[in-house]
């Protein structure tokens, strides 16, 4: 299986028009795949959230993270750009241009050409607040909320996010399926909130799944802090794999015959003219023009063999199969939609669900 990646600084539409940047990791698969916008946390966007990111492209989905700091600090390191919203007034970044952000990275990922048109969200900490605020007011297929805090209660006075709305009453709004991974610890948000949200969702009647953890706090994903619980991120990781394996894989989509090898111009090869330009009709080709030099790449006519196997290339026509309908699927160990990181690969954790 071909499971190359390309993660690197874009640009993307945002908010009004405006030109922000975002970070794009996409999975070099031809296709059709699913697409996730992920919505950074507080701290900002910062390498473990584009670490959160890449896991996505390395598990065979496109995924992007606008950065919604951009405006008032272009460039800045994380910290820097946090400090420097918040100075400026600009934290909490206003619903209606969170929600704009998250539109112009879902446009981003259906425009690509390896897309099949489905597109879902995550996020963690007040990124699983702003999760569920893009599920509620855009066309989505899939969400998953990571113990985000202040859907239900609204932040008190002296906390960053003091002024932002609670969103509860826009659970009549949802537009796609909701995945909610909480902490039983959690004080933000608590197991009350949590359980508030859960009656809403019901009351009415859309489809969600909650899962609290036992003994996990706030957080208990990042695994570079104190709260990182690995059973409850074990467990978690799969059900995020399994809720974006039933919601955003091909159903009998028309299987794309490109490989999506975009150029340093975001250009892949269905858009390259001239010489360039990859012969739709004649499948030796379909490997053989990389758009440029691209020192490392492993095509996969120029790979040596397995042992017992025959060789592997253009001449078999399976190196570079899409993601599509099929048995099996919507499960996390499927050969299709893999884990990428240690955290995933473990048996499922205690836990407690709502």
């Amino acid at each position: 299986m071909y499971d190359a990646i390309l993660a690197e600084s874009i640009t993307i539409t945002g908010h009004g028009g405006d030109e922000i940047e975002a970070y794009s990791a996409r999975t070099l698969q031809a296709g059709p795949v699913g697409g996730v916008v992920v919505l950074h946390h507080l701290p900002g966007y910062d390498r473990q959230t584009k670490e959160f990111t890449r896991a996505f492209a390395a598990g065979g989905l496109n995924a992007v993270m606008p950065n919604l700091y951009h405006r008032e600090a272009p460039g800045a390191a994380p910290d820097d750009a946090m400090a420097t919203a918040r100075a400026s007034g600009a934290i909490p970044v206003p619903d209606e241009r969170i929600v704009g952000e998250a539109a112009g990275a879902a446009a981003y990922l259906r425009g690509l050409t390896n897309s099949n048109g489905k597109v879902g969200v995550i996020g963690h900490c007040s990124g699983g607040r702003q999760s569920f605020l893009a599920a509620v007011s855009l066309p989505l297929q899939a969400a998953v909320d990571c113990y985000g805090g202040f859907v239900v209660e609204t932040p008190p006075e002296g906390h960053p996010l003091h002024g932002s709305p609670a969103l509860v009453e826009r659970a009549g709004d949802l537009s796609c399926p909701l995945l909610g991974l909480f902490g039983a610890e959690d004080q933000h948000p608590s197991p009350e909130h949590v359980a508030e949200l859960e009656a809403a969702l019901k009351a009415a009647g859309k489809t969600y799944e909650f899962h609290s953890y036992d003994g996990a706090g706030h957080a208990f994903l990042q695994v570079d802090r104190p709260s990182y619980r690995p059973e409850a991120a074990v467990d978690a990781w799969q059900r995020i794999w399994a809720w974006f394996g039933r919601y955003l894989l091909s159903s009998g989509a028309e299987r794309s015959r490109y490989v999506h090898l975009p150029d340093r111009k975001g250009i892949d090869q269905r858009q390259r003219q001239g010489a360039d330009r990859m012969d739709p009709g004649d499948r030796r080709q379909r490997l053989l023009r990389p758009p440029g030099a691209r020192p490392g790449r492993a095509h996969a006519q120029h790979r040596l063999p397995r042992p017992g196997r025959g060789p592997v290339g253009a001449g078999r026509g399976r190196a570079h199969r899409g993601i599509g309908a099929g048995p099996g699927q919507g499960d996390p160990g499927h050969h299709r939609l893999r884990p990428s990181r240690p955290d995933y690969l473990g048996p499922g954790a205690r836990q407690s669900w709502r």
